[in-house]
């Protein structure tokens, strides 16, 4: 019997927002102002992120959109990936092509997030990749994992909570707008 290769899905963290308070609004009108208010949400996100992280746009941290509308209401769910970004999306001091083995060594920071740079410990850079040296041997291994638990790699998902009460806010506004006018 062969086995199947089962493809794993990629987690999405989802950012669902409340339209309780457009309850009993024309729907017409709510309907009609969705798409700006998608285009809002991404605008802030995007600029949100941008604030506050090293990489962030549509290439590093895309933000997907699903709604559904009823007679009953709209539903706005945002969606972004819980893997953590790729190290070159993130800000490594020196560049990663320059290799910092050998007489070459040098200290090497990693940067996810605005001014919380972290320093890689035993860490060098070598085919464009950051790696750690082992505190006894000579083994060496890809500092990606423990550059997501120092908090240095962050997930689109983290960079979309930090940003959520902006995102909601400013769709929710952008929904009002339109039942004023």
């Amino acid at each position: 019997m062969a086995k199947g290769k089962s493809r794993k899905a990629k987690p999405l963290r989802t950012l669902p927002v409340d339209l309780s308070a457009l309850a009993g609004q024309p729907m017409e009108s709510i309907r009609a102002r969705i798409q700006e208010a998608k285009a809002t949400a991404l605008s802030v996100f995007d600029t949100g992120a941008a604030q506050r992280y090293a990489a962030s746009g549509k290439l590093a941290a895309p933000m997907g959109t699903h709604v559904a509308v009823s007679a009953k209401g709209v539903r706005i769910r945002h969606g972004v990936s819980a893997r953590a970004l790729s190290i070159r999306d993130l800000r490594v001091t020196p560049g990663l092509d320059r290799p910092t083995t050998g007489a070459n060594r040098q200290r090497v920071t990693v940067e996810g997030k605005r001014g919380m740079e972290i320093e890689v410990p035993r860490g060098f850079i070598w085919n464009g990749t950051v790696f750690m040296r082992q505190p006894t041997g000579r083994k060496i291994a890809p500092a990606k994992a423990w550059l997501v638990a120092a908090g240095a790699d962050p997930s689109p998902a983290a960079m979309l909570g930090d940003c959520a009460r902006d995102v909601i806010d400013a769709e929710i506004s952008a929904l009002l707008r339109g039942l004023e006018d």
